[in-house]
């Protein structure tokens, strides 16, 4: 195996472990405001890791939105047959009104997709456009601007967020989005730092810190990109960053201990279960009242069988599940040629 398809591997493993993180931040547990320190600003900052000077709009267009709309039809299906008694032409313009907003309106991580494809439409006009000063400025502007936007506009506790606060696919969030993917694409001359032995033991240590003075010290601190709540200047860079740099050196450690090929497929289909995951798991929990962890168990191996015995068997589900065209090249060989760093 060579050196590139060993980077692409943990990077495949650490979405592996992050859509696992974006699974229990769903469940009925408390350990959720933790997961939400990081899963998502590093999947911006992963995403930035592997752009690639090639973005076609019409392609990524496709890819992101026609999974999008498929899913979001399943997930209103998942929702009436959750709740039986709301099945009516009404709710069902109503749902699908909120997935058309997306954004705070719509459940679950349907944010992520407009937020993530108008995130590295941005990125791509500056980098064709600009030079790397400019770039990183306008990343510092656009997360100081994030910040001074939730401060002064998202309560101090999301449950008190109102329909003022949502915005058409969560474009507010994209000021913070911006930045974690400008950090991800810089990271990436530098960023087998993470294979260093150090780096793991360091990374580990200092998120058992700040989570021991976030659980035991009553030192509360609160992230969460989908609602717009980033209040933190300081700690909204060092938290998420921290996290990542342990995932990335956790996951590169596990390709080397040779038992990473579950992960790794978890990791390749992350979007599916992304997608798959809340409304099914749901489902379960309101006929079943399962806890945190059967959720996972559930959300993960249902959305892992339905992509590999349904999805994958066809080339038009696959198409409009995945936004993948028999005739393309796969994502797997487009990361690897933006891996030769």
């Amino acid at each position: 195996m060579g050196h590139t398809n060993k980077r692409l591997n943990y990077i495949d493993v650490a979405k592996g472990i992050l859509i696992l993180t974006v699974i229990i931040s769903h469940a009925p547990t408390e350990l959720a405001q933790y997961m939400y320190w990081f899963h998502m600003p590093a999947f911006f900052f992963i995403s930035g890791l592997l752009y690639k000077n090639n973005f076609d709009f019409k392609t990524q267009f496709t890819k992101f939105f026609l999974p999008y709309m498929a899913f979001s039809f399943v997930d209103i299906l998942l929702c009436f047959l959750t709740s039986p008694e709301t099945l009516s032409l009404s709710n069902f313009i109503s749902y699908f009104s909120k997935h058309l907003y997306s954004g705070k309106a719509t459940g679950g991580v349907f944010w992520f997709i407009p937020v993530l494809f108008f995130t590295k439409l941005i990125f791509d006009f500056l980098k064709k456009n600009f030079n790397n000063f400019f770039i990183i400025l306008i990343g510092v502007i656009s997360y100081l601007m994030a910040h001074r936007y939730s401060i002064n506009n998202i309560p101090e506790h999301i449950v008190d967020i109102t329909l003022d606060n949502y915005k058409l696919w969560d474009f507010d969030v994209i000021f913070m989005s911006l930045p974690y993917y400008i950090i991800g694409y810089y990271a990436k001359p530098i960023i087998s730092f993470v294979e260093s032995k150090i780096t793991l033991f360091l990374s580990i240590l200092g998120v058992l810190i700040f989570t021991y003075l976030n659980w035991e010290m009553e030192f509360y601190y609160y992230l969460n990109m989908k609602f717009s709540y980033y209040k933190e200047p300081v700690l909204d860079l060092v938290v998420p960053l921290l996290f990542i740099i342990l995932i990335l050196s956790l996951s590169y450690r596990i390709t080397l201990w040779g038992k990473y090929k579950n992960l790794s497929y978890i990791g390749k289909n992350s979007l599916v279960i992304m997608y798959l995951h809340n409304p099914i798991g749901s489902f379960f929990v309101q006929r079943y009242f399962v806890g945190p962890v059967s959720f996972l168990i559930i959300g993960l191996t249902s959305s892992l069988i339905i992509n590999k015995y349904l999805i994958d068997k066809s080339d038009l589900l696959k198409f409009i599940t995945k936004g993948i065209s028999p005739s393309k090249k796969s994502s797997r060989e487009v990361q690897l040629s933006s891996l030769k760093y």
